[in-house]
């Protein structure tokens, strides 16, 4: 799946090639990495790095390291100082949970919602050549979260992302989705102006046009008054709210649209089944009039209806 991208990166057909995966696993998508490349004609080397003690030496890598990759001297590693291709499928991890930082932790400045995955765009773009290759499977959540904003700035500052994959389907057993990056490291730094987002990576595969450039003018706060307090609105709406059983919104009983109900252009109220507080899932909610207005949740909250029967957002 992931070797669609893998395409060989700018060298000598006689010089031998090597393809490092920093987080191998079992090994299987360094050996096919390599396996595809030696089907173009190339030599190959293969090292594979885990941090997994209970892991024994993967068929097919010629050099596998026990280490955590993001804590090693890499001199030790790559005695010329580079590899030809990094390729690999990095864990995927919030810092959250653990509520704290550890040597395999992204670093301070991905943000507290970093996911660990980040440190191993920003390691793979240190240990590749120019001209070499870069391919990762990587949770979508990178394609354009602030927190990673500065980690996608720093890889377009040192590479190109020129191939890339996904589908709307999940591929793997846990509850993620996933696209995989290719890129081509550049021979010297890019100008990067702005902030870069690679959310086309998913938009281009599901025909949503390109909307250009947004001039940007202010911001919510400008027009409204923002509060923060989502919990106190949130389930101060719990006894007002009741299920619709079909009935159409009112004056006196307007809709209650959350989030999850929204998509460009259409409110699928009444269409989709939604969740509510500890209640659901139900085709749709009304709110007793009184409690319009919006609510804007950062994690899935819903928003309000104007109490004189549209949804506002």
């Amino acid at each position: 799946m992931a070797m669609a991208t893998v395409t060989s990166p700018t060298t000598d057909s006689a010089r031998t090639m090597t393809v490092l995966d920093p987080a191998c696993g079992d090994g299987r998508l360094l050996v096919a990495a390599a396996d595809r490349l030696r089907a173009t004609g190339h030599t190959v080397r293969t090292i594979g790095i885990d941090i997994d003690p209970t892991l024994t030496h993967p068929e097919g890598v010629d050099e596998f390291i026990c280490a955590d990759a993001l804590d090693i001297d890499w001199s030790a590693v790559l005695p010329g100082g580079c590899a030809d291709v990094v390729v690999g499928n990095p864990p995927f991890r919030s810092p959250l949970p653990r509520g704290q930082h550890t040597p395999s932790a992204p670093t301070a400045d991905t943000g507290p919602y970093g996911d660990l995955a980040l440190a191993f765009i920003d390691l793979s773009m240190t240990l590749v050549r120019p001209g070499g290759r870069v391919v990762l499977v990587l949770p979508t959540s990178v394609l354009a979260s602030r927190d990673a904003g500065r980690v996608r700035r720093r890889a377009e500052q040192r590479a190109v992302l020129d191939t890339w994959w996904w589908q709307p389907d999940r591929v793997f057993d846990a509850h993620v989705d996933v696209c995989v990056l290719g890129f081509t490291v550049s021979s010297a730094p890019r100008t990067v102006t702005g902030s870069p987002v690679w959310s086309h990576v998913v938009t281009s595969s599901v025909g949503v046009p390109d909307l250009g450039t947004f001039t940007v003018d202010g911001t919510v706060g400008d027009r409204c008054r923002v509060s923060a307090n989502f919990r106190d609105e949130y389930y101060a709406l719990v006894d007002a709210v009741v299920p619709s059983s079909g009935a159409a919104p009112t004056r006196e009983r307007p809709a209650l649209v959350t989030s999850g109900v929204i998509d460009p252009w259409h409110c699928h109220w009444g269409e989709r089944p939604v969740r509510f507080a500890c209640c659901g899932p139900l085709a749709s909610y009304r709110a007793f009039r009184g409690v319009g207005g919006t609510t804007v949740g950062a994690q899935g909250a819903g928003r309000r209806a104007d109490p004189h029967g549209g949804s506002r957002g």
